[in-house]
């Protein structure tokens, strides 16, 4: 999660850790539907002695068009619906507050992806939620990923 620096706040931060897992199935030659959730992780911003944390979490379903390019390279082009959490906790003036909040956004994200054989493949992906909202943009719905494909 990447927050971006508002009103002045002094440090914004990513997220450790995120990550993400998608299950799918081939209805046409390069077509896939798929079930994604993402965890986009938590980021972190202060100000003086405030501090507010953010957590994005999504479950979406979507479909994903997949172009083998050759010599085992191949590019994926995914989009749907999500449902979404949003975890907001704050300190301010030493008071603790937290919010969350559920909704349903789009999301789309695109990888490129390397065949080390025919069902494992090395895959490098940017998945971004709440294209049109830029709330989501604000708050950390953006996430670069590296891992491992595994197709049956």
């Amino acid at each position: 999660v990447q927050t971006t620096c508002l009103n002045g706040r002094d440090s914004c931060g990513l997220a450790s850790t995120g990550g993400r897992a998608l299950a799918g199935f081939f209805y046409q030659p390069g077509l896939a539907a798929e079930i994604v959730y993402a965890d986009f992780g938590r980021g972190r911003e202060t100000r003086g002695a405030d501090v507010q944390r953010v957590g994005v979490r999504m479950l979406g379903l979507g479909s994903a068009a997949i172009m083998e390019l050759g010599g085992g390279l191949a590019f994926t082009v995914r989009a749907g619906i999500a449902g979404t959490r949003v975890a907001r906790e704050s300190t301010v003036a030493l008071r603790d507050s937290a919010v969350v909040e559920s909704g349903v956004e789009l999301y789309g994200g695109f990888s490129g992806l390397f065949r080390l054989n025919k069902a494992l493949a090395i895959e490098v992906s940017v998945d971004a939620l709440g294209l049109g909202d830029s709330t989501y943009r604000r708050d950390g719905g953006l996430m670069a990923s590296v891992g491992l494909s595994l197709r049956y």
